[in-house]
């Protein structure tokens, strides 16, 4: 059984039928049948909270729940994760564990300017695959915000630069990989093209493009 090391005090180990994320919502057979080929089960391992933890909660984060996602491959569907995310009103960790191996997964949730103050995923952070102590978390912080945003820097790429503000730095890392995927889509397609003429302007344009992206990455970032 893989777990968390964190304190004691946090320990939940529930195990959640897959059925309870879905039952209520009008999803298609092809999605329900995602959730029997890809996961295993779902244990509700801890639970961070101002009572297990002993530090305040804030202003946005009142609670953060680590699920353990036991699969039956390696890797898991984002869309999967967005359906559980949507069914707890709280922000999770999710640590997928397969074969002895591990990856945390963490999204960042802002809330709905809708009036019934949910909250939508904007983006997935993801530590590579490996073993479980060595993408282990580390709680930091004062109170609940700050454990979160440390808990989302903490798997952000670190060849990538950091804002001040976390939703900045989620805005800038999302225009990066962006940016990323149209260079590699350029560079293929000028590989591909066998007209001189049109190599040479896609290949003005991959230019630029990267010289987009390295102002990007040379962004200083926060201390």
């Amino acid at each position: 059984m893989w777990m968390v090391q964190l304190p004691v005090s946090t320990k939940y180990e529930k195990r959640i039928p897959k059925t309870k994320f879905y039952q209520h919502l009008s999803l298609s057979n092809k999605v329900k049948q995602q959730f029997v080929d890809e996961i295993d089960s779902v244990i509700w391992q801890h639970k961070l909270s101002p009572e297990t933890l002993g530090i305040a909660a804030g202003e946005e984060v009142q609670e953060i729940e680590v699920f353990e996602i036991r699969l039956r491959r390696r890797g898991i569907s984002n869309n999967l994760l967005e359906i559980m995310d949507r069914q707890i009103p709280y922000h999770i960790v999710f640590v997928l564990t397969y074969d002895g191996m591990a990856q945390v997964v963490i999204g960042y949730k802002e809330k709905s300017k809708r009036k019934d103050a949910t909250y939508r995923v904007e983006k997935y952070v993801r530590s590579d695959w490996c073993s479980p102590d060595d993408c282990m978390p580390v709680l930091k912080g004062l109170n609940l915000d700050s454990v979160y945003e440390h808990l989302l820097r903490e798997y952000l790429p670190e060849e990538h630069p950091q804002r001040d503000d976390l939703g900045e730095t989620i805005a800038l890392q999302t225009e990066i990989e962006k940016q990323t995927a149209l260079c590699a889509a350029l560079e293929k397609k000028m590989k591909k093209e066998k007209q001189f003429n049109k190599q040479v302007r896609l290949n003005r344009e991959l230019r630029v493009e990267r010289k987009k992206l390295e102002g990007m990455l040379s962004e200083q970032t926060f201390k």
